[in-house]
């Protein structure tokens, strides 16, 4: 008698069964890689314009003033340039540099709030009231860089990926304390 060589059907399942079980555990990690991705460069670039700011405090002796719009980052990119360009918040819709008048929504850039501004946005009770914002917002001559999360939340608590990638709060680096603010009168 002769016996061909060949799977069985339950030897089949088998691999089939397997195959499913990592798909199950590899899909989820390759579909998360960009939010990842996205998360990783809103740290670096809120580090690097903290740095930016800090060679900027060295050379005069201040930090560059609070400005929304446009030109919030202009300081730090003319006429020395701390950073190369404008740094973007990866989880905002891209400028459209059309807009009537070259205006441009402060919210796709990161954003320097320095103490004291915007205690609307850091307030300092309930979810708001995390201890590194208090810190951060109630020393002179210091303040945030702050940007947007992946659940679309600027402000209240910093992000926290304990509760999963889209965690409620939005991105934030102190800027430690100075010897001045342009424009600061406190």
């Amino acid at each position: 008698m002769k016996r061909e060589n060949g799977f069985t059907l339950i030897e089949l399942l088998i691999v089939v069964a397997i195959i499913g079980i990592l798909a199950a555990i590899a899909v989820p990690n390759f579909l998360n890689a960009q939010l990842r991705a996205k998360i990783a460069g809103t740290q670096s670039d809120l580090r690097i314009m903290v740095d930016a700011m800090l060679e900027y405090h060295l050379d005069n002796n201040s930090y560059h003033m609070h400005r929304d719009g446009l030109g919030q980052q202009f300081p730090l990119t003319t006429p020395t340039p701390y950073l190369t360009g404008f740094l973007y918040d990866r989880f905002q819709a891209a400028p459209n540099m059309n807009q009537a008048a070259g205006f441009v929504n402060s919210k796709t850039y990161y954003h320097w709030i320095p103490a004291r501004t915007h205690l609307d946005l850091w307030s300092g009770s309930g979810p708001k009231g995390h201890p590194s914002l208090k810190r951060a917002t109630s020393v002179k001559n210091g303040g945030v860089v702050d940007g947007w999360g992946p659940a679309g939340v600027r402000g209240g608590p910093p992000y926290d990926p304990s509760n999963g990638l889209i965690s409620l709060g939005g991105f934030v680096r102190e800027v430690p304390p100075g010897s001045a603010i342009q424009g600061q009168g406190y």
